[in-house]
């Protein structure tokens, strides 16, 4: 790590703390922001992992077993914690899911191991400070255009 992106952390990390300080006012908003810290430590674990793995060819091998195995916990607390819960499958909402599956996470999960496997993490993973910037951005915009 050269002193740049050491710099390029504490800031990124002030900035995120800034962001997040306001759910750590009360235990139960506090959820959340851990939620977010365990989904983050998870991406960083799974990048250096897939760094490290290095083989190209088994790279898709790779992303379907991470998938499956991120799912199945997910899966086991929606039964405990979503039960009674009503779900409407729609045409709609079938092609919105699928494409959420297969593009979103799949495509992109599989998209960013490639890039990891050629790249520098530390380069790439910046790359992530602007997910917050972008999503305010689709946020307003959509917002502008529902009001007006």
């Amino acid at each position: 790590m050269t002193r740049g992106k050491w710099l390029a952390l504490l800031l990124g990390l002030g900035g995120v703390s800034l962001i997040a300080s306001p759910s750590f006012t009360g235990a139960g908003e506090m959820t959340g922001a851990l939620l977010a810290l365990v989904s983050a430590l998870g991406l960083a674990v799974g990048s250096v992992v897939v760094k490290r793995a290095g083989n190209r060819e088994q790279l898709l091998t790779l992303t379907t077993w991470q998938l499956i195995l991120g799912g199945l916990p997910l899966l086991a607390a929606s039964l405990v914690w979503e039960q009674g819960a009503s779900l409407s499958w729609t045409r709609e909402f079938t092609a919105l899911l699928l494409f959420l599956a297969v593009v979103g996470t799949a495509i992109s999960t599989a998209a960013w191991y490639k890039l990891i496997q050629s790249g520098d993490i530390g380069r790439l993973s910046m790359f992530f400070f602007l997910v917050p910037v972008y999503g305010m951005s689709q946020g307003i915009r959509g917002a502008g255009a529902t009001f007006s």
